[in-house]
């Protein structure tokens, strides 16, 4: 197994890949960053490995953002961050030259509770994010649909099946039919992040 992404840094958070295998986003604390922030690499074929990291200036912030994943079309790009004072979830469309203006996603927001990596059906239409809303204080795995990507999420609700009381739930990729949902969760008698994954019947 080999690190990807140049030199190692001590703290490498998350890491979003484009569909075709050509970008990446790594969230990480390097030299020079605000707390996590978030950096573009690229390479020229899915063979090839990845270039030199670039800083993400137009959506980084003075606070920390991670939690990231790219639509499956490449066309929006998913994240969470701190800029509000509390962990929120965000979007910005892909544009030939990098990335748009992030907004959040008002409607899944909530003033006195994290949000956080926001992982959408392939189809965009299915959310799944870690929010501590709930009565459990760890945080659990909630989900929210839409009739179109134009239309807000709503329908918010915990996943059912798959959220431990006490344990900290956190959904990490869906599969693209919707069916496997792989999670991080502390349910484990270590108490350490470990993965899992969830499935349902097409």
């Amino acid at each position: 197994m080999s690190y990807p992404f140049g030199l190692p840094a001590s703290d490498d958070w998350s890491v979003a890949i484009s569909a075709d295998g050509l970008s990446a986003v790594l969230s990480t604390i390097r030299s020079g960053t605000a707390g996590v922030d978030m950096f573009l690499t690229s390479r020229p074929s899915p063979a090839d490995t990845f270039g030199s990291l670039t800083k993400l200036t137009g959506l980084n912030s003075s606070a920390n953002e991670q939690g990231s994943q790219f639509s499956a079309d490449s066309k929006t790009f998913y994240f969470d961050s701190t800029r509000s004072g509390i962990r929120d979830l965000y979007r910005a469309p892909v544009t030939l030259g990098g990335f748009g203006t992030p907004e959040p996603i008002a409607e899944l927001n909530t003033p006195d509770a994290d949000e956080a990596v926001p992982v959408v059906s392939a189809d965009e239409l299915t959310i799944y994010f870690h929010s501590t809303r709930g009565s459990d204080s760890a945080g659990d795995i909630w989900m929210a649909r839409r009739a179109s990507k134009q239309a807000p999420f709503t329908d918010i609700t915990l996943v059912p099946n798959v959220n431990v009381s006490g344990a900290a739930d956190v959904p990490a990729f869906v599969s693209r039919d919707d069916c496997r949902l792989y999670i991080s969760s502390t349910r484990g008698p270590s108490g350490d992040y470990a993965a899992y994954v969830s499935t349902r019947p097409k």
